[in-house]
């Protein structure tokens, strides 16, 4: 009551539904730093906390961004968002803090671009603006008719110094450096035929 927090050891939620609405509109004439911008605008949204460990399970998610006139959606549904040691508090200079946040996304994929090529993964990690995937897949989609297809398989996959501001509002992977762990297991294989080709340095691939 005397400092306006709430602090609590363990949240547990099961089934929720999340819709979080956030306008990332720069101002004119106004320097905005777009990282600790979002981040302000969901710790004014959820208030002053001081929380052990957080868990949603099976959750709904949806996030929709504004940036002037456009409008950019994100969900996904039935998933696992657990966090720890989580510190927000908007009159902060860094208003959120995650000791550690584990994103289990079940079955995720995504196309690229031009659409010949799926990007699957099992599960993220996102530990202090590193962004670690388990079981990375690069796999050619439906409409690659291409010879020369790519199947790619990478166990850990790390980003790190990602722009949340990117991937949010504009839907797009931007980092300082990227880490290929265990990279003699990357695989380049055809699975109509289950041959595996000897392991390649991922430049090559």
């Amino acid at each position: 009551y005397e400092s306006n927090k709430i602090k609590v050891d363990s949240i547990f939620c099961l089934d929720p539904v999340v819709r979080l609405k956030i306008d990332i509109t720069k101002k004119e004439k106004q320097k905005i730093d777009e990282e600790r911008s979002i981040e302000k605008n969901i710790a004014g949204l959820i208030g002053h906390l001081d929380i052990g460990y957080l868990g949603l399970l099976n959750s709904d998610i949806t996030l929709t961004t504004k940036n002037k006139d456009k409008y950019r959606p994100f969900s996904t549904r039935g998933n696992n968002f657990e966090a720890s040691d989580i510190k927000i508090d908007s009159s902060k200079a860094n208003p959120i803090e995650i000791g550690k946040l584990v994103f289990a996304i079940k079955n995720y994929k995504t196309s690229s671009a031009d659409s010949m090529y799926d990007v699957r993964f099992d599960s993220v990690v996102y530990d202090e603006h590193t962004l670690i995937l388990k079981n990375f897949r690069l796999e050619p989609s439906e409409k690659n008719y291409n010879k020369d297809k790519k199947y790619v398989s990478i166990p850990d996959f790390e980003l790190r110094e990602i722009s949340l501001s990117e991937l949010i509002s504009n839907q797009r992977l931007k980092a300082e450096e990227l880490v290929l762990k265990n990279s003699r297991t990357i695989n380049y294989y055809y699975p109509k035929s289950d041959q595996i080709k000897p392991t390649q340095p991922i430049t090559k691939i």
